[in-house]
């Protein structure tokens, strides 16, 4: 198979829109990706190097434009995304036992097409082990095993790492197989039932859990195993009591069959606000996460590249300049319209208003509605997702302090919409930039509606009124969806809700 075959059936396997890439976009891939690592003896072309060859110049000289390679990646972010997944497929084939067996990145990526993507023992597809892991059907202690990705398993683990001698096999079947078992044999006694296995979880499981998994901070997880890395965040977790508060919430999500799971690598764990967001197109824009009320709390900014969080989730994404957290894009569910708070204007002050809406504008492929934030509010993040929500297309809610501000900022910007409100309790004096009262930080998924409520127990009489009034409200809102109450207190009180603690692809 020539590269530009291999490079082809390989994104197919991973259901990649190959119709987004132009025939350019195919020779860089080809050149950075297979071609360069099978050149041996001399430096490897950089990505500048390639797209300054004779070739790809005279396509751009076309197009009257040059790209170095940030602006490529910008311009072409399914590019990124393509790479991207061909160097985890590098990652599995680049260490010396591998190297010397397959002899080429390009032959091991032909062996691999050949297998199907799918396991040798049991069939089951990689894209289906994948969901049953990141959605924690199954939770190994292995963390090779936790995104569920099919492993290279020698058939004789005695031999060398060679095509003749290697299979892809799920996490379940390689583990069962280990060295004591010939493939003969597993193959004849276990495959087959195994194969049952997965069809009962798919049946049982996986079915009833079709919606996107939503992501946490794992400084949330309970027993969390990779707190041992770092004391400053043993230290965070253990000031925030952040995973027996969030412990609740995710009985409640187990209860409720919504697929969860945890990004690691985080400094905090306000993910939706470090995040990329999607649109309209599936492109993600990852903005710079540099807002001004962590200026004096360095440790907690997290960089979603830095951090090295992109290496786990391979995305068409366009790396943005502009200060922006996540929590300030509030998408219409059509993702045409997006709401974001002025706050926007204060982290980008060396930008003019009309610069930055119309960028905004052409990144996020929406039209931008900027709400003013209430001077009466204390409000450290300005963020537009504790203030406003889209229902549907035709529908927000809000709080009921806000009102006026929203309406004001949809007639401004010639949008005819519906406003309902959710109640809204100012916290305590003392307690700072506390979220306890906010109910419009909702988690949705596609049948329910996670509410948030405040109250310490029956005896905290007066949240526990307004929480019972929200929920009320909200039943009166979001009339084709379940609302469940989820008692987030501990985690509000460090100012957010469970909008800001969530994230999904």
């Amino acid at each position: 198979m020539t590269s530009e075959e291999v490079l082809l059936k390989i994104l197919k396997l991973n259901n990649f829109p190959i119709e987004r890439l132009t025939s350019e976009n195919i020779i860089f891939l080809k050149r950075y990706t297979i071609e360069r690592e099978i050149s041996k003896g001399r430096k490897s072309p950089s990505a500048n190097d390639i797209l300054k060859s004779k070739d790809l110049k005279e396509m751009n000289a076309k197009k009257n434009t040059y790209y170095g390679e940030t602006d490529y990646y910008n311009n072409y972010p399914y590019v990124r995304y393509a790479k991207d997944i061909l160097n985890n497929y590098f990652g599995k084939y680049n260490n010396e036992k591998r190297r010397d067996g397959f002899k080429s990145f390009r032959d091991f990526l032909a062996w691999w097409c050949k297998q199907k993507n799918e396991c040798y023992y049991c069939k089951i597809d990689a894209a289906t082990s994948g969901f049953a892991f990141k959605s924690r059907i199954f939770k190994p202690k292995k963390e090779a095993w936790k995104n569920g990705v099919l492993q290279i398993e020698k058939k004789d683990p005695n031999g060398i790492y060679e095509p003749d001698n290697c299979v892809l096999a799920c996490p379940l079947c390689n583990n069962a197989k280990s060295d004591m078992i010939t493939y003969p044999e597993f193959k004849k006694h276990f495959a087959e039932s195994f194969e049952n296995y997965w069809q009962d979880i798919k049946k049982d499981k996986i079915e009833q859990m079709q919606q996107q998994i939503v992501y946490f901070s794992s400084l949330l997880r309970v027993n969390n195993v990779g707190m041992t890395k770092s004391d400053k965040k043993k230290q965070l977790a253990k000031k925030y009591k952040l995973p027996q508060s969030a412990d609740s919430l995710f009985k409640i999500l187990d209860e409720y069959n919504i697929p969860h799971n945890f990004i690691e690598n985080t400094n905090d764990i306000w993910v939706r606000d470090f995040m990329p967001v999607k649109t309209k197109s599936g492109i993600y824009v990852s903005f710079k996460y540099d807002p001004c009320y962590l200026d004096k709390y360095q440790h907690l900014k997290t960089d979603y590249r830095k951090n090295k969080i992109n290496n786990k989730f391979p995305l068409p994404i366009i790396y943005s300049k502009i200060s922006l957290d996540g929590g300030n894009v509030v998408f219409s569910p059509h993702k045409d319209k997006v709401i974001i708070s002025d706050r926007v204007y204060k982290e980008n002050s060396e930008k003019t208003e009309d610069w930055l809406v119309a960028e905004l504008e052409q990144i996020l492929e929406a039209t931008v509605i900027i709400i003013n934030l209430l001077p009466c509010k204390k409000d450290m993040t300005g963020h537009a997702d504790g203030m406003v929500r889209f229902v549907d297309k035709g529908t927000i809610v809000c709080n009921d302090l806000d009102q006026n501000v929203i309406k004001n900022a949809f007639e401004k910007a010639g949008v005819d919409i519906d406003i309902k409100t959710l109640p809204y309790m100012e916290p305590p004096k003392n307690k700072g930039y506390s979220a306890v009262g906010c109910y419009i930080n909702y988690l949705e998924t596609e049948k329910y509606i996670f509410l948030p409520v405040f109250a310490y127990g029956e005896n905290d009489k007066e949240v526990n009124d307004m929480d019972q009034k929200a929920e009320k409200e909200a039943k009166k809102i979001f009339k084709n969806k379940k609302i469940v109450t989820v008692n987030i207190r501990e985690i509000a009180e460090h100012g957010g809700g469970l909008n800001c603690i969530s994230w999904e692809m």
